[in-house]
């Protein structure tokens, strides 16, 4: 062959070196590329396993990895843990298969593939659903599915919480504030727990502060806890508490603090100071205990401590204080093991009646009775006393012993346990009580007296009070019906006569209501109800109502004072003090003579309140004896009526409220009579006690219109066994045609009639032959016809209990004797 067909043009051989050249650089290009992807997936991978380790490592969820056929490629510790399978039995299976329970697994299994199909998948999705573990058991889940879409397929993440574990947590939180709110509930129903701001004002008290300080929550909130203050304790001892607490340290100490009483008591506190982000104290809490009982019990412990003390000086110095308190004792002691005596001082000897220690038996009961006097056996009793005094370290117990002489006495008996060995030592003591249990007796037995005496006294004042109120009605009732005939009228001299009868009864009510109070007073019996009290109101009325009297006599009643106070007193008895004092002025003043009230109030909260007249004033000589029961002073002789008791009644009553009374006086120039009470800001009422409204003045009825005679007549049924009293109240109503009266004389009958008849109103007396009027109108409100209609007690039982027991029972309950007008006017107010 002809070496020019093989020679290549150079011209080629350039391109055919290019194309070779191009073609290598294609190579290394791919060879290249995939030489990076290979080392990007591996560190793809590397930093995958790293997160994922990060993710086990620190988190309690487990992760998940999947496909998109939701076949398990990654498996954490956390995932074996929760669902019992291991990483090389999940990895390959498909997860909804492996987990999900089957009555839920279709439901499910389309889950994750809905989310490829989507256009704009959410980056994550979150579930809650019920899973399985390998043993079968279920568990609630959260998981929150993160869809990683890679270069050339889909993957799943998937983090799984357990709901179960977080129910858990939550249950434990809720545990804790349960607990905090027990421990909250506890320290409220144990501590006094109050709450002060920077300036030490009360902010929050509890109630075991509002029980033991007697002032309520609106009385302390805003105040300061010198409200309490008892002055006990120095003012250097409260600059030192300041300073602590004001410089951010917790304060701990005893507190003496007066109660609203006066009473004082002892608290434990500790004060601790609520700190802003600046170290400055916003607020004070403090926690306290009444230790008033340790207080006591130290006071007496001092004492005990000093007069052994004392005794100890007396003794010999060589002698040890066992030596003395166990020889030398005023008490029998001894030192007991298993029953038997070990050693016993001459004292027990001596109690048992014995010569000599040597003659006392070696068993600690050989001088019991066989029984102590609540039946039980003496053996069994000691020993279940020994086997309380073993096991708390001391028990006393009241002991009857035996002497030598067969005579019995009374042991304080203390067991007290010395050290814990198997057969314990005992040092027992015992101290004769005989005399005490014999005054113990005795004072049981007089207040029983005492209280049988009082019981007597309230009844024979009730049975007194029903006894003269009685006739006392027929007298007063009658001569008013007297007075009020028109159709006879009386002559001059009749009627000057009916007038005497009826001033002389009025006198004498008073004179019975009087006594009867006093007496209630002496025996503790009255109730008072303290509320605040306008004294400018209260005296105005007064003014108001003794006006004609004075107008009668000449006097002039003139009220200085143009300010108002506010004092705490029951109404009805401070009207009543200053009703007495007002008309004691005009009764014992001179013609055209003055009545002055004034009141100033002191820097100290103290009203000082007088009433002043020009009138014959008081001697030297009758001035001790003001404030004396039925003492008249030179009065008793004279033209002006009186009990000799009113002062004293008042004087008590004054007392009661909580106030004093005094009085300045110069025979022939006039007398001042003062009171003082404590001045109050509040407006709320103290003590106030509900009971059964009573009419037995004129002024505490309401005027009412009289009823439109041509209205058909409103029937009263009067239930009542007295004749007399039958007719007064018949007589009364003769005067009112817009009424008809129906009278029977036993609760029985009117019980009869009442159900037969459409009754208005009952007048109804209390104590009837048979059934009690009480026990009627018991009866009777049980009905629906008289449940709500008008039933009005009339009676002559007017004392407190009398009233009060009939509390809720009557609208209205009328004393006798009455006013014919008030009589009407009450039962006006009611039909």
């Amino acid at each position: 062959m002809d070496d020019k067909f093989l020679t290549i043009p150079d011209d080629l051989m350039g391109i055919i070196a290019v194309a070779l050249l191009l073609l290598a650089v294609s190579f290394l290009y791919l060879y290249i590329r995939q030489k990076k992807h290979t080392i990007k997936a591996s560190l793809q991978a590397q930093y995958d396993n790293e997160r994922v380790s990060s993710f086990s490592a620190y988190s309690p969820d487990a992760l998940i990895r999947v496909d998109a056929n939701e076949q398990v490629s990654l498996w954490t510790g956390q995932a074996e843990q929760m669902f019992q399978f291991r990483s090389d039995e999940a990895i390959g299976k498909v997860l909804h298969e492996l987990i999900i329970p089957a009555n839920t697994r279709e439901l499910y299994s389309q889950e994750l593939p809905a989310l490829l199909t989507k256009t704009n998948p959410p980056p994550f999705k979150r579930l809650q659903l019920e899973v399985q573990r390998r043993d079968g058991s279920t568990f609630p889940i959260e998981a929150t599915v993160l869809l990683l879409k890679l270069h050339d397929h889909h993957e799943f993440n998937i983090i799984i919480r357990d709901l179960g574990e977080q129910q858990a947590a939550q249950d434990k939180v809720i545990e804790q504030k349960q607990w905090l709110s027990a421990q909250q509930l506890a320290l409220n129903e144990h501590a006094i727990v109050s709450i002060t701001d920077a300036k030490g004002n009360i902010t929050y008290v509890n109630d075991k502060f509002e029980s033991i300080s007697q002032y309520s929550k609106e009385e302390l909130i805003g105040a300061n806890h010198r409200l309490l203050k008892s002055h006990y304790h120095s003012a250097e001892f409260f600059i030192t508490l300041w300073d602590t607490i004001s410089n951010g340290q917790v304060w701990h100490g005893d507190i003496q603090n007066k109660a609203k009483d006066g009473s004082l008591y002892w608290v434990k506190s500790t004060i601790a100071p609520l700190v802003n982000t600046a170290g400055e104290a916003e607020q004070y809490i403090a926690i306290r205990t009444d230790i008033s009982h340790i207080k006591k019990l130290e006071t007496k412990l001092q004492y005990a401590n000093q007069q052994l003390a004392n005794n100890l000086q007396k003794t010999e110095q060589e002698k040890s204080y066992f030596e003395l308190l166990f020889d030398k004792s005023g008490y029998g002691t001894a030192m007991v093991i298993d029953d038997h005596f070990l050693n016993f001082n001459a004292k027990l000897a001596e109690m048992m009646g014995y010569q000599s220690a040597d003659e006392i038996p070696d068993h600690i009961l050989d001088f019991s009775p066989t029984y102590q006097p609540d039946g039980e056996l003496s053996l069994e009793k000691a020993h279940k006393i020994i086997e309380l005094a073993i096991k708390h370290g001391s028990q006393r117990v009241e002991w009857l012993q035996n002497k030598t002489d067969g005579s019995t006495f009374w042991c304080d008996v203390l067991v007290t346990r010395l050290n814990n060995a198997p057969h314990p030592l005992l040092h027992i003591v015992w101290r004769d009580i005989s005399v005490e249990k014999k005054l113990t007796e005795d004072n049981q037995r007089i207040t029983n007296e005492a209280i049988k005496a009082n019981q007597a006294k309230s009844e024979f004042l009730s049975s007194m009070s029903h006894e003269l109120r009685t006739p006392m009605n027929s007298i007063l009732g009658f001569a008013q019906l007297l007075a009020a005939d028109e159709d006879e009228p009386l002559s001059d001299n009749q009627r000057e006569s009916l007038d005497y009868i009826l001033s002389s009864g009025q006198h004498l009510l008073k004179l019975i209501n009087n006594v009867l109070e006093l007496a209630t007073i002496e025996s503790g019996k009255l109730i008072l109800s303290l509320e605040p009290v306008h004294i400018n109101g209260i005296s105005q009325d007064v003014i108001n109502l003794l006006k004609p009297l004075a107008n009668e006599a000449n006097i002039n009643i003139q009220l200085k004072a143009d300010s108002d106070v506010l004092i705490l007193a029951d109404y009805t008895k401070l009207k009543q003090v200053i009703i007495n004092l007002v008309s004691n002025a005009v009764k014992y003043n001179k013609n055209g003579g003055q009545v002055s009230i004034d009141w100033q109030a002191s820097e100290d909260k103290q009203l000082h309140f007088t009433v002043s007249d020009t009138g014959i004033g008081i001697s030297e000589r009758n001035k001790k004896y003001v404030f004396a029961a039925f003492n008249r002073l030179n009065n008793a002789n004279s033209q002006i009526e009186g009990s000799g008791i009113g002062l004293v009644v008042t004087k008590n009553l004054v007392e009661m409220m909580g106030g004093r009374i005094g009085f300045d006086s110069t025979e022939n120039i006039g007398s001042s009579f003062w009171l003082t009470f404590p001045i109050t800001n509040s407006v709320d009422s103290v003590d106030s006690v509900d009971s059964v409204d009573s009419v037995d003045s004129v002024d505490s009825v309401d005027s009412v219109d009289s009823v439109d005679s041509s209205s058909t007549k409103k029937k009263v049924l009067y239930i009542e066994d007295n004749v007399v009293n039958q007719l007064y109240v018949e007589g009364v109503f003769e005067l009112h045609e817009e009424y008809q009266l129906d009278v029977v004389e036993s609760a029985e009958l009117g019980w009869d009639y009442a159900m037969q008849h459409d009754i208005d109103l009952i007048l109804m007396d209390i104590n009837l032959p048979g059934m009690s009027g009480k026990e009627l109108t018991k009866k009777l409100r049980q009905t629906d016809i008289y449940k709500n209609k008008p039933i009005l007690a009339f009676s002559a039982s007017a004392m407190k209990h009398d009233i009060e027991s009939s509390k809720g029972l009557f609208d209205v309950y009328l004393t006798k004797p009455i006013q014919m007008d008030e009589l009407m006017a009450a039962i006006r107010q009611y039909i």
